[in-house]
């Protein structure tokens, strides 16, 4: 019994933050899978996407316990308001009194500055990416983290691998 509690006391807790736009319901299981095995509690796990969305993968999101955060479409201005609320969820996530582990799944390059800043701020990342594509902006975003955790469509394990420090 002592033994548990102890196993139980090292695992840290990690949030999951998911790009609605970049991880559809077909990635929901490898995603999550890709986290299993390791010292990790997940304690959250929330999706940004608009209402569309949420209604048509509704059956998936609760299968997999991912919380839906609605985020509306506008139709003016430069920048995905789904991807403002997600960095400042996650960015609250590092800064409180008992931050979590922050995992980002998406390949939207710019969440590499977000990670940097959350790294900045003391908080561990774990980028969540598709096994699968290569492009100048992923690998931006996988050099941003301090791990990098692929996914597979084809199998339900995931690889890790630690990134080094600049």
């Amino acid at each position: 019994r002592a033994l548990a509690s102890v196993a139980q006391v090292s695992r840290q807790h990690v949030a999951v933050f998911i790009d609605g736009d970049q991880v559809g319901p077909t990635s929901f299981k490898p995603l999550l899978a890709a986290l299993e095995g390791r010292d990790l509690e997940v304690i959250s796990r929330r999706i940004y996407l608009d209402e569309h969305r949420a209604k048509a993968w509704e059956e998936s999101l609760q299968r997999h316990g991912i919380q839906p955060v609605l985020v509306p479409r506008l139709s003016a201005g430069l920048k995905d308001p789904a991807d403002l609320m997600m960095t400042l969820d996650a960015a609250e996530a590092a800064l409180a009194a008992d931050p979590p582990k922050i995992a980002i799944a998406s390949c939207d390059v710019d969440f590499a500055i977000l990670v940097d800043r959350l790294k900045r701020w003391g908080a561990k990342t774990i980028v969540m990416l598709p096994r699968l594509g290569v492009s100048s902006g992923r690998n931006l975003l996988a050099e941003a983290a301090e791990e990098v955790v692929h996914y597979s469509l084809e199998a339900s394990v995931g690889t890790a691998r630690p990134v080094q420090s600049l």
